[in-house]
């Protein structure tokens, strides 16, 4: 298959398994930055799956159970959202994470 049709194919699918692979990556970023077992605990006290249902809350939970460092947990997430779509990630000021998954 040309490089173009496994292209598109694969973007095709995405759309399919965008939360799982939202979810996927919250999970990553959030291990990158706090370590994985409180990332567990973050999971249970914020599920990564409202973040599929309402990103703006999602974050907005983030924000209130690590206040300015919540920009930091949601920059990695948004780091490993992009690559694990295959697109690049470019930082930009005042983005959450809930403006980069839109």
């Amino acid at each position: 298959m040309p490089p173009q049709e496994r292209q598109s194919k694969r973007h095709d699918e995405v759309p399919g398994r965008f939360a799982d692979i939202l979810q996927r990556s919250i999970r990553e970023g959030i291990a990158s930055t706090v370590g994985r077992d409180t990332a567990f605990a973050v999971e249970f006290y914020v599920d990564s799956s409202l973040a599929a249902k309402d990103i703006a809350a999602y974050t907005a939970a983030l924000e209130r159970m690590f206040a300015a460092g919540s920009k930091v947990i949601e920059e990695r997430c948004a780091r490993a959202l992009y690559l694990n779509l295959g697109l690049e990630f470019k930082a930009v000021g005042g983005f959450g994470l809930d403006d980069y998954v839109e």
